[in-house]
């Protein structure tokens, strides 16, 4: 069996393309997995039938897969991938190495302008000149329409997202492992009071001042990445104070 791997989750509509400037950091001995939650990519026609339960079920089946050839997983989480390693966190921490979160949807919080240029950039096909907005398309998971009627199907699996949303923060606490979490202070989803939550919880937060909810600066790339290598330190020193702990039991 090998001792760990990296399980990246992404966001509601998103996709594993909201990772791709960690790519280059991550270790080479260790095997990395990029989840497409359900309903998304090739089997988008299924996602208005998609719910937070079912996306629930469909990372702890990923992760358990994973288990079964690894000791222990890195979990890294983006918007509502966030929640969902969490939630992987409170079933299986003997079995989670550490939790790296980008974007946490910790409160919701849309910015009606970037969201409406988003909207006007889907619905009349044409290439915006905002690079956010650009990038949000390039990391969904979901095929953009002009035609808006097609978009209707969508409320139910956003709605029940929303809906969790505040169970997730009442249930928000430290998690038994190594945490590290990035909040946008310029998201266009999420509201940077998460912070606060976070920060509440004892979970360490940065804030990173020029970034969106998909576009991250370059000097907030460089952040995310220098935190990443110490991250993977750390939690690797945490895992082997644990296993010592358990030798001296035994």
């Amino acid at each position: 069996m090998k001792k760990e791997a990296i399980l990246f989750v992404h966001g509601i509509a998103g996709s594993p393309c909201v990772f791709d400037f960690m790519k280059a950091s991550l270790p080479k001995d260790v095997d990395v997995f990029f989840k497409t939650l359900e309903g998304h990519g090739e089997d988008y026609k299924d996602f208005s039938h998609c719910r937070y339960p079912l996306w629930i079920k469909d990372v702890e089946r990923t992760l358990l897969e994973i288990l079964d050839d690894h000791e222990k997983v890195f979990l890294v989480g983006h918007s509502m991938g966030c929640l969902l390693s969490l939630e992987m966190v409170r079933r299986h921490s003997e079995r989670i190495s550490g939790l790296f979160l980008l974007c946490p949807p910790i409160k919701i919080g849309v910015r009606i302008k970037p969201m409406l240029k988003t909207c006007f950039s889907a619905l009349t096909g044409k290439e915006s000149k905002d690079e956010s907005v650009r990038e949000a398309h390039r990391c969904s998971g979901l095929p953009l329409s002009k035609n808006p009627f097609s978009y209707f199907p969508w409320a139910a699996p956003f709605l029940s997202l929303l809906i969790h949303v505040p169970k997730e923060r009442k249930k928000l606490e430290k998690p038994s492992v190594n945490c590290v979490a990035f909040v946008s202070q310029k998201d266009e989803l999420v509201s940077p009071k998460s912070s606060k939550y976070l920060e509440r919880a004892g979970i360490e937060t940065i804030r990173l001042e020029n970034s969106g909810h998909y576009l991250f600066s370059l000097d907030d790339q460089k952040t995310i990445l220098e935190r990443w290598q110490r991250f993977l330190t750390d939690s690797q020193e945490m895992d082997d104070k644990w296993r010592k702990k358990d030798i001296d039991v035994v």
